[in-house]
């Protein structure tokens, strides 16, 4: 994880831009122009820009040396989609100790453990870019006990009938990332509160370790 901490007085409660490695959600100043965000690094020199409304990028670089250790895979989109990312480990069912999304989405001491994963929420304005990131130990996978990954999105007023869009991002020992975009119909408006559910994600988005 990167730690990032913005102080622009000026700026105060203005919207900053955050990019990294096709990684993109939006944050807001606090009402002292103040802001840290925690970056899960999908690449192992991680370059994060930030760009305050109306201002210049500002960037940093950093090497993450234990960067090979984790996998990384997010789910991106801007504005009010109803987009989540679910991760299920050890056979977890919902509501499970093991189910992790935003509303549990654990804790980074059990991937620094090597126990579990955990759900990154980034992006806080209701126009602006926002991810879930899931973050895991790479030794998961060698134990034979991958997490099973679900994109789902709820069926909301403002979306229902239509589509929905956003990307799926996968991080990459030694290279970049891979991306792919996402999109889901949605059925019309006798359906809202309801979930659609992707589980079949593309072959190079799938948890595997080479």
């Amino acid at each position: 994880m990167i730690e990032i901490i913005l102080h622009a007085p000026c700026n105060a409660g203005e919207p900053v831009s955050f990019e990294h490695a096709g990684l993109r959600f939006t944050e807001k100043l606090g009402p002292a122009g103040s802001l840290m965000v925690e970056v899960p690094a999908m690449t192992g020199t991680a370059r994060v820009s930030a760009r305050v409304s109306g201002g210049d990028a500002r960037e940093i670089s950093v090497t993450l040396p234990d960067f090979d250790a984790f996998d990384r895979i997010g789910v991106i989109w801007q504005g009010s989609t109803g987009l989540q990312l679910h991760a299920m480990e050890g056979g977890a069912s919902y509501g499970d100790p093991g189910h992790k999304w935003s509303d549990t989405p654990g804790n980074p001491d059990e991937a620094t453990a090597g126990e579990g994963g955990f759900i990154s929420v980034l992006g806080s304005t209701a126009s602006g870019y926002a991810a879930d990131v899931y973050t895991y130990p790479a030794s998961l996978m060698q134990k034979g006990v991958e997490p099973e990954i679900s994109v789902e999105a709820e069926v909301m007023q403002n979306t229902c009938g239509g589509e929905i869009e956003g990307f799926i991002l996968r991080s990459n020992p030694g290279r970049a990332p891979n991306a792919e975009p996402l999109r889901m119909k949605v059925p019309g408006c006798d359906a809202v509160g309801e979930y659609l559910v992707l589980k079949n994600l593309p072959v190079e988005l799938k948890l595997a370790r080479r």
